[in-house]
């Protein structure tokens, strides 16, 4: 599995904020079953062995034996904890929170070294934003495939997840959205 890296911003209870705001390199394992508990996700199915997320035509690992990796610590700006994530595991955790979870906000950017690109938001209101895209792969040596028009989709996509995103995130955590 390619690693991953990028950005992640969590707006979530006390509890969690102040836990989170404590982990320097890894977010333990302990706290991420918290995490997913607390956004009514049924956690017991992580506990102890690698879970496969399917987004699209994706499988992303979930594997929350280790905790996930942080590139830096955590930083707390408006109310929200911005996270700059390594590993793959994120992947399929904020697939995860964005797609099932309640009582959160999340929203995030996330690549791999192969090209592939994920964002995902899930708003105060609970609409959720899901879109990834590769900018490369074997789709684009097919014979009918339109590479304008792919573009134009995806910026399209990418400007639809970034009007999800609340002004104050973007503004406190301008990564985000980079």
């Amino acid at each position: 599995m390619p690693e991953a890296y990028g950005n992640v911003v969590l707006k979530v209870n006390d509890d969690i904020l102040s836990k989170l705001r404590g982990c320097e390199r890894t977010i333990p394992t302990e706290l991420i079953i918290q995490l997913l508990n607390d956004s009514n996700i049924d956690s017991t199915q992580f506990n102890e062995s690698n879970n496969i997320q399917t987004f699209d035509r994706w499988a992303l690992d979930l594997d929350l034996r280790h905790g996930l990796s942080l590139q830096t610590s955590p930083t707390v700006k408006s109310g929200y904890i911005g996270l700059e994530i390594f590993g793959s595991d994120w992947m399929g955790c904020t697939y995860l929170l964005a797609s099932c979870a309640e009582e959160i906000e999340i929203y995030a950017s996330i690549g791999d070294e192969y090209g592939t690109r994920l964002n995902f938001a899930l708003n105060d209101l609970g609409k959720r934003h899901l879109f990834g895209w590769e900018e490369e792969g074997d789709e684009f040596d097919q014979e009918d495939f339109d590479e304008d028009e792919y573009e134009e989709l995806v910026l399209k996509k990418e400007n639809e997840w970034r009007d999800f995103i609340p002004k104050i995130v973007q503004k406190s955590f301008p990564s985000i959205v980079e």
